[in-house]
């Protein structure tokens, strides 16, 4: 007898055709019916303009189109990611042209897409984003033309984007804490990378992880895999240094608190 993966059935074509470029999947029973849906990334209208779509996985309805209409030149700028209550988070310039803004909508299309990141400076763009039960945390240069800073708004919008690190260029951001009450990201001024961690209800500035024992000016520095604890307590990371001959690479571990 395998005990290897077992094959349910033929696969299933939920569309045809189709150029998925990022799905995101909705449990059964998270509020949108018995039924599981798919969210998912797809140019299957215009070609070359992507739009978001979502269909249940058994295929029993057609695909609907969640985001609003394009401006022209518009897309959805790749990648959605499910969130509590059968929606769906992602990126568009949904309202202005070359403005990638932060919506939420729900899988099955029964409401509009809803902003999320607020008013930005007219050359703004939301350039990532990180869903967390309740909230979502995001980049984007929205107050200051290329300067990107962290934030963090409710998934409903009932209070405005809130800012995490004012002042400071993010150039990664790199983990969560398990209970999202942290998180750490990293700047790099001139040729050095440098790593921070900062409350995720922004009751403190964000600290220099520089200050826990890293070693900072030698060479042109940077970090390969950045990562948590399960407490939250401690980041664990790779740190390279390139001194043009070749690269040195060390395993660190820092306290958070």
């Amino acid at each position: 007898m395998s005990h290897g993966s077992l094959r349910l059935a033929f696969p299933l074509a939920l569309v045809l055709p189709l150029a998925a470029q990022d799905i995101a999947v909705t449990p059964a029973g998270s509020g949108r019916g018995p039924v599981a849906r798919v969210a998912y990334v797809s140019d299957e209208l215009t070609d070359g303009v992507s739009e978001l779509f979502g269909v249940p996985i058994d295929g029993s309805a057609a695909p609907v189109r969640l985001n609003a209409p394009l401006p022209a030149g518009g897309s959805v700028a790749g990648g959605c990611v499910q969130v509590r209550g059968g929606r769906v988070v992602f990126r568009a310039d949904q309202l202005t042209d070359g403005m990638d803004e932060l919506f939420i909508v729900p899988d099955d299309a029964s409401a509009l897409p809803l902003r999320l990141s607020g008013t930005l400076q007219p050359a703004g763009d939301v350039s990532e984003f990180f869903p967390h039960d309740d909230f979502v945390l995001y980049r984007a240069d929205a107050s200051v033309d290329g300067r990107d800073e962290l934030y963090r708004v409710p998934l409903d919008a009932s209070a405005p984007p809130l800012a995490l690190t004012p002042g400071l260029d993010v150039y990664r951001f790199y983990a969560a804490s398990r209970d999202g009450t942290r998180v750490v990201f990293s700047t790099y001024p001139f040729v050095e990378e440098r790593l921070y961690v900062v409350p995720t209800d922004a009751s403190a500035a964000p600290l220099d992880l520089a200050g826990s024992g890293i070693p900072t000016g030698f060479a042109a520095t940077f970090f390969w895999q950045v990562e948590l604890t399960c407490d939250g307590q401690r980041v664990v990371f790779l740190r390279v240094e390139d001194d043009d001959s070749f690269l040195y690479c060390e395993l660190w571990s820092a306290k958070l608190d």
